[in-house]
């Protein structure tokens, strides 16, 4: 019986076993589309990088076609220090954060040996691997700035305002995007044309057997895919993950993109909220909800009266301006907490809420060591 062998990501080409809905990739389980909506988030520093190691790499290795350029020694090193900056980015980066940094360098060097510089400008397997490797490394470079641009395109012109997050409410809006005039101008441009965006990405693909990472002892059926370049990746996982009812959707809160697998309409992520490290993005929106809902309420009551007691000390030169500032963070922590938890609504609020509970709370995180009397 052939059992299938862990994938792991490489720069020549990526490789996943799918299962169901999931994709196995470097032995770590993920829900299909979360790599191409992961790609969405990279941001513009990475992307500029990417694309000034790219342009770089193309430009120093037209050197190598002609064997009769000076320099090529320099030229090499100038190489390899280049393409090690980039795998330093990527790593950064999905799918390639499984990546160890100083490893994928030493197999830069082996691949871009300076003593193997006659074997490199001749046909053969080490000038074979050594253009492979210039050519995938730029090129998945390029892909990740190019779907970026592609997936938010699609994201917010065509799939966030539709009724229903579905297969079929996905497929009628992808079909409209790929023949949206704007969308055609986009990866038509002149700068898709190393890396242009597959309307139906070329990928090899077979049936083995392997195990479930989630349980060892589990034989399944994978669909094992090989791609020809990052694009087809990415774009794959894109469509392949529409057609199981997976999407991106930007998160109204934080403003990232997050993979959504259900056909709920969503606002919010599960993320850590910017505004406060204690809630996910989903939370602190319900808390904003019922903010606007419940501004009577007597949670809000209770933390407009002590909030307003403290803006008047402050006023009065009671307190300093640091101590109305932690006075108000505490208040805020003692109110979200009271929104979320009902127990502690009906018991602790009120007494944590009272004027000397709070000062004495500011005069704890502040050092005092006892309380401040007002």
């Amino acid at each position: 019986m052939f059992i299938e062998k862990e994938l792991y990501i490489t720069i020549f080409s990526p490789e996943i076993n799918i299962y169901k809905d999931n994709q196995f990739v470097n032995n770590k389980f993920f829900p299909i589309g979360h790599f191409a909506t992961e790609a969405l988030n990279i941001d513009d520093e990475s992307i500029a990088l990417l694309k000034q190691y790219a342009d770089t790499v193309k430009s120093v290795s037209a050197s190598f076609k002609n064997p009769e350029t000076d320099n090529l020694a320099l030229q090499l090193s100038v190489l390899k220090e280049t393409i090690s900056e980039m795998i330093r980015v990527l790593c950064k980066l999905p799918p390639f954060t499984s990546w160890d940094a100083d490893s994928e360098v030493r197999r830069l060097g082996y691949i871009l040996c300076d003593s193997d510089m006659n074997s490199i400008l001749k046909p053969g397997l080490i000038g074979g691997l050594f253009w492979r490797y210039i050519h995938s490394a730029a090129s998945a470079a390029i892909a990740i700035q190019n779907f970026r641009d592609v997936g938010i395109f699609l994201e917010k012109n065509f799939l966030r305002n539709i009724p229903r997050r579905d297969e079929q409410s996905f497929a009628t809006a992808t079909n409209e995007c790929f023949c949206n005039e704007d969308f055609l101008n986009l990866i038509f441009s002149s700068r898709f044309t190393d890396e242009d965006f597959p309307f139906s990405p070329s990928l090899l693909s077979r049936f083995s057997f392997g195990y479930d990472p989630r349980d060892k002892d589990k034989l399944v059926f994978l669909d094992t895919i090989a791609f020809e370049s990052y694009m087809d990746f990415f774009a794959y996982d894109l469509l392949n993950g529409m057609r199981h009812g997976h999407a991106p959707s930007k998160c109204q809160n934080c403003g990232r993109y997050f993979l959504t697998t259900d056909a709920r309409k969503p606002k919010y992520c599960n993320g850590m909220a910017p505004q406060n490290s204690h809630y996910t993005c989903r939370q602190y929106g319900a808390m904003n909800q019922q903010k606007e809902k419940n501004a009577n309420h007597p949670i809000f009551q209770v933390y407009k009266t002590r909030t307003g007691t403290i803006r008047k000390h402050h006023q009065r030169e009671k307190i300093t301006d640091e101590e109305r500032q932690e006075a108000m963070k505490v208040c805020v922590e003692l109110r979200d907490r009271a929104l979320f938890y009902t127990e502690f609504a009906q018991g602790e609020y009120l007494r944590l809420m009272e004027q000397d509970a709070i000062y004495a709370e500011v005069s704890r995180r502040l050092g005092y060591g006892d309380t401040h009397d007002q």
